[in-house]
């Protein structure tokens, strides 16, 4: 897990994360102290060295008036705009929550539970995922998840161990209880997701 925090007068980011990750939500909220643009960055890959202003990447940029756009950026800090349009004024003082998903060629952006705008664009496949400011103003971020979109099924099985006693997790009829371990079938637990694409 990589935190990297970049700085340069035209642009502040924060990204974090795996450069295989394809397909995820980046949901976030953001409180703008003063009037300026956050952004949520996905796809985030290689960066020009020191220089925050050339990254492949991918962001949704949302302004305190509303104003919203999805931008591919380059190395080369080549901007092309795939998306624009305003929204609700966003305002200052005010928490609100945003949210960028990259699901194949398409891109999705939404302010608080709307989706306000998508893309298509096929430059950028994977990457990290990120948070940013425009220039130098005063932003907030708070309840950062990374979340995957139509993860594959996980099929490994673990047995959950009790580091002091030694017993093992077991299902017994509708009652999960802890007992020696026998290997058991009803010992074995598995990983799934949350989403609709897991049974």
């Amino acid at each position: 897990y990589e935190i990297v925090m970049l700085l340069e007068f035209r642009r502040v980011l924060f990204r974090s994360g795996d450069l295989g990750w394809t397909d995820y939500t980046v949901p976030a909220d953001t409180f703008l102290e003063q009037p300026g643009a956050v952004q949520l960055l996905g796809r985030v890959q290689t960066q020009q060295p020191f220089s925050v202003a050339g990254i492949n990447d991918y962001y949704f940029q949302v302004a305190d008036t509303g104003a919203w756009s999805i931008v591919r950026n380059t190395t080369g800090a080549t901007l092309t705009t795939l998306a624009s349009g305003t929204t609700t004024a966003l305002g200052t003082g005010r928490w609100h929550h945003i949210a960028v998903s990259f699901t194949g060629n398409t891109i999705t952006a939404a302010v608080d539970g709307t989706t306000v705008g998508s893309a298509t664009d096929s430059s950028y496949v994977d990457g990290q995922a990120g948070l940013g400011v425009n220039g130098w103003q005063t932003a907030d971020f708070d309840n950062l998840a990374i979340t995957p979109i139509g993860r594959p099924h996980v099929s490994a099985t673990y047995e959950l161990i009790n580091r002091n006693s030694g017993d093992v997790l077991d299902l017994a009829g509708s009652a999960i209880t802890q007992n020696p371990d026998t290997g058991a079938t009803t010992q074995q637990w598995q990983l799934t997701g949350n989403d609709s694409d897991d049974d």
